[in-house]
């Protein structure tokens, strides 16, 4: 983090912050700390950007209560507050403040050019971090992962702004442990965009899995605990963690401990498609962003996606993305 600037409270009453001159200064893996506004107390924002990802990071202090105007375009933004709690509003039209509480998180979609505000107590410190991203690649995303984004995803093309759940959720020990893996993205190197990318995805699927856990209860589910949700996310993680070798839909479930129907079952009613359909899915978007985003041969890549003949990694690539791993690197 930079070094805090003081504001000095006789020069203006609001502050604005506009998301669009924030992206345009944005420049891959370079932390920039930015100034903005005058008045009222101590503000410090440093951005950066990895990939497809714009990291927005806020600390601010003021010594009255203010409202901070912020002027948005198009973009989706994963939010976590770890300071005082503060009232944010997607549009002041609609003059609906939601509470965004101390160390909790959200989904947010902001849709169109507007100003949305946020109201800030005195003598209140907020750390706020957003993960943004473009509608360009929210329409990656959602081709995909179709059966968690894209009713989400109409909405937004119909030109909605709007939150995914009505309240925040609080930032659990899962969370916590993605966060700090996100801070640590650099020490990847090169494939520190490609991680970044994949952690926000794993995010996004949290976040959805709450909405989906809440929606389930409702209905008839295979998965009856907290302990069970637990687990289908632990084969998620196993099955990650070695896509050249992964378990059989057998080990996987003995080595989670839950049995093999509830494993796919629940693994369909969380991510929204099969167990080897999500890491088919994995590999294609892992393979995507090697040859887009590194030099490495094609056989290469066919390797550290799981496959030992490059024939057979061109043709799931090509039905998947409709096209050969030479033509989509051009």
């Amino acid at each position: 983090m930079g070094k805090f600037y003081n504001i000095q409270e006789e020069d203006l009453k609001e502050l604005t912050i506009d998301t669009r001159s924030i992206v345009q200064s944005y420049k891959d893996n370079t932390k920039v700390e930015q100034k903005y506004g005058k008045g009222l107390g101590n503000l410090n924002i440093t951005t950066e950007k990895k990939g497809n990802i714009y990291t927005f990071e806020a600390d601010m202090n003021f010594n009255k209560d203010i409202k901070l105007l912020e002027e948005s375009f198009p973009l989706v933004a994963l939010c976590f507050n770890s300071g005082k709690s503060f009232y944010q509003n997607l549009n002041v039209k609609d003059e609906v403040h939601h509470e965004f509480k101390n160390n909790h998180w959200g989904l947010f979609f902001i849709n169109n050019d507007q100003k949305g505000e946020g109201v800030y107590r005195k003598n209140a410190p907020v750390n706020f971090l957003s993960y943004n991203f473009l509608p360009d690649f929210f329409t990656q995303l959602v081709n995909l992962y179709p059966e968690m984004l894209e009713s989400s995803y109409k909405r937004f093309q119909k030109g909605e702004s709007f939150t995914l759940t009505d309240e925040t959720k609080p930032i659990n020990n899962e969370i916590s442990y993605v966060l700090a893996q996100l801070q640590h993205a650099h020490l990847m190197g090169n494939s520190s965009a490609m991680y970044t990318e994949a952690k926000i995805i794993e995010l996004l699927a949290l976040q959805f899995d709450f909405v989906s856990q809440k929606s389930l209860k409702k209905t008839e589910s295979s998965l009856k605990t907290n302990s069970d949700y637990h687990k289908i996310h632990e084969a998620r993680h196993i099955l990650l963690s070695d896509i050249g070798n992964p378990p059989s839909i057998k080990e996987l479930s003995l080595q989670v401990g839950i049995n093999e129907d509830k494993l796919k079952k629940g693994f369909k009613e969380v991510f929204g498609t099969t167990v080897f359909g999500y890491l088919y899915q994995h590999k294609m978007y892992l393979a995507k962003q090697y040859l887009l985003d590194s030099s490495l041969l094609i056989n290469e890549i066919a390797l550290l996606c799981g496959y030992d003949y490059v024939s057979h990694f061109s043709t799931a690539f090509k039905r998947f993305w409709g096209c050969t791993p030479g033509e989509m690197r051009g």
